[in-house]
């Protein structure tokens, strides 16, 4: 029987070859997987570095979407507490010794700060047979307190605390407290309801 190769020399050659043609395999392989894990870690770390800068924008987003909604109620409660205490200092601060300060005049003045509906119950409707038959002052003694009801809509609900003194005819001035209920309208900035919730122990 006839060996195929006829020395070890050959033998040693192909086996070296062979051998040297599975470690390029093996080597080519190696550095392809290398290659492709490289490029997977790469994605990896750009989708990471994508889904940070994702969460990033979505805590800018967040604080300024907090920011702008603490800017519109602040806005919203400035004027409502704007219109609420010009309101009620024109309702409950007068001297009716002075032409200014008439039934009339007050009406007229808080018409600037709501509408016919809430001026109505606040000085009634007949305002041009108000005429008092003393001196009669009243002052309110600080500014009204407002509890605002959290509100996405236009109007906003409120309760509404007033304090005063009430002097009728020199005598010595009484205390008052009441309270009313109001709705007022973002847009004309005017108090467009109010029910007199009636007097309150302080």
């Amino acid at each position: 029987m006839k060996l195929f190769f006829e020395n070890k020399t050959e033998l040693f050659m192909v086996t070296t070859l062979l051998f040297l043609g599975i470690s390029v395999f093996f080597y080519q392989q190696q550095k392809k997987q290398a290659q492709e894990n490289q490029e997977i870690t790469q994605e990896l770390q750009v989708k990471k570095e994508e889904g940070i800068q994702l969460e990033k924008n979505l805590t800018t987003l967040s604080e300024r979407y907090q920011s702008l909604y603490k800017e519109k109620n602040g806005t919203a409660n400035k004027k409502l507490i704007t219109a609420v205490g010009a309101l009620f200092q024109t309702v409950y601060t007068y001297d009716t010794s002075k032409p200014a300060d008439d039934v009339k005049e007050r009406r007229q003045k808080a018409g600037t700060y709501a509408e016919k509906e809430a001026l109505d119950v606040l000085f009634g409707k007949d305002t041009e047979s108000l005429k008092p038959s003393v001196v009669t002052i009243s002052q309110l003694e600080k500014e009204p307190e407002i509890f605002l009801k959290s509100s996405d809509s236009n109007e906003l609900s409120a309760l509404v605390v007033v304090e005063y003194t009430l002097s009728i005819g020199g005598e010595k001035a009484q205390e008052g407290h009441y309270m009313y209920k109001i709705r007022f309208d973002q847009f004309s900035k005017k108090v467009i309801q109010i029910e007199n919730m009636g007097e309150i122990t302080p």
